[in-house]
């Protein structure tokens, strides 16, 4: 059986959203991070991409209006204090690999990288070898941040956003209620795209350490295109992360307009790009969408 802490929770929430590296600025950009809308009938959706903050700079009044308007708030990932209880037994079964080890599983390239990594944040690698790759992305990311905390306080947006929601009585769903959910399509993802998640994230880091993050400039407008780039050049993950997911948010946006309900969508901005991003499939579904600043 896994023992998840609560701490563990809430490091595996924030690994969803992770974001920061070299961006391009956006034409025009000033007045707050850009949205969209999408609108049917008497029903307003608003999806927001957002990235790293260490405050509520970002928090535009265009953006409180829409928020305002909306009857309920959707977010990716349950905060720790609001997620149902673990299902153990069933996070057992997508965390754990059974008659393989995670050095057997990983594409044999990246073998070597995990290892160093391993012993770079003095994790004996007994721990994780029957651990699926997806999980040991949890465990080194974790250990990369208690190495190297950031600079600035953060306050996460999505919590953020909860908050305002719990006050004004604004009811909360989510893509993964509860960590056994996030496991479940964690571990279902591909051997492949689990190995390149770990690619991804350590491609972020080397990124971070030679100085080419840009973790804040999201509230200006501007987007890590290369984060999304690294992506598409995995196509395993990037099927799974961006077009599976932000198909289903797509369908969940089209759903809620079609049930005349108002909401504010709050993602990680890698969802809100490219053309396997919730607008793009948006707009595959035939919806209007309009750019708000």
């Amino acid at each position: 059986m896994v023992a998840i802490s609560r701490r563990e929770l809430g490091r595996l929430a924030a690994g969803l959203v992770l974001v920061g590296t070299a961006t391009r600025a956006l034409a025009g950009a000033s007045g707050g991070p850009p949205f969209w809308r999408a609108r049917q009938g008497p029903a307003e959706v608003t999806l927001f991409g957002f990235g790293d903050a260490r405050d509520t700079s970002w928090y535009s009044p265009a953006l409180r209006a829409a928020f305002e308007r909306s009857d309920e708030l959707w977010l990716e990932t349950a905060p720790p204090t609001a997620q149902v209880p673990p299902d153990f037994a069933r996070v057992a079964r997508f965390s754990n690999l059974e008659g393989r080890t995670l050095f057997e599983v990983l594409d044999p390239p990246l073998v070597p990288r995990v290892r160093q990594k391993l012993a770079e944040y003095g994790i004996a690698e007994s721990t994780v070898a029957g651990l699926r790759p997806w999980r040991v992305y949890y465990t080194l990311n974790g250990a990369y941040w208690q190495k190297h905390p950031p600079a600035d306080e953060q306050r996460p947006v999505d919590a953020a956003l909860a908050a305002m929601a719990k006050e004004t009585g604004k009811p909360v769903s989510y893509e993964f209620a509860g960590f056994a959910d996030l496991a479940e399509f964690m571990g279902s993802m591909p051997d492949k795209a689990q190995s390149q998640y770990l690619e991804w994230l350590f491609d972020y880091l080397d990124e971070r350490e030679r100085g080419e993050t840009d973790s804040y400039g999201w509230i200006d407008g501007r987007r890590p295109e290369r984060a999304l780039e690294r992506m598409a050049e995995l196509p395993e993950l990037y099927a799974e992360m961006q077009d599976r997911r932000n198909r289903w948010w797509a369908g969940t946006i089209r759903d809620r307009l079609a049930a005349g309900r108002s909401a504010f969508i709050g993602v990680g901005q890698l969802h809100v790009m490219g053309p396997a991003g919730i607008p793009a499939q948006l707009e595959r579904l035939g919806l209007e969408l309009v750019a708000v600043r």
